[in-house]
């Protein structure tokens, strides 16, 4: 998802930075622009949330909770980063089916065939989208057809 960050987005993570500024102690010695850029950097290694893009939300969100003590949601945010791209790519596999009316157990039973035994729950999101692409390539032929 190389998505930009959306304004909406953007303005939630700020809010948290302004929250974490105004906590912060050491914070004095930057103006709020700056603690900002700083913590977005330590979190994602990107200058400024105009930089970033729809991966490192999560993980920008995170960052902000920990440093405010909200460690559950912190917690949720950081599991949310590193399950993202699975999920995406479960959708995008039910949207496939969905579009020429397969079930999605045809998508099960065509992984299974191509990765010996190992089912759509078992599979990382790389394999995830070489079945969404034989679904779409499988039911673009039969609709030709």
């Amino acid at each position: 998802m190389s998505a930009p960050l959306t304004n909406g987005q953007k303005a939630i993570l700020s809010q948290l930075s302004r929250r974490v500024w105004n906590m912060c102690p050491d914070a004095d010695a930057l103006d709020e622009a700056s603690f900002r850029h700083a913590q977005v950097a330590a979190a994602v290694g990107l200058p400024g949330l105009r930089e970033c893009s729809q991966d490192d939300y999560s993980r920008i969100k995170g960052h902000f909770l920990n440093m405010l003590g909200e460690y559950g949601a912190s917690f949720e945010a950081h599991v949310r980063a590193e399950t993202e791209p699975r999920r995406v790519a479960k959708y995008k596999l039910k949207q496939a089916c969905a579009e020429f009316n397969l079930p999605l157990s045809y998508a099960d039973a065509i992984c299974r065939r191509q990765n010996r035994g190992l089912g759509l729950d078992d599979v990382g999101p790389k394999t995830l989208w070489h079945i969404i692409f034989t679904v779409r390539n499988r039911g673009m032929r039969k609709r030709a057809a």
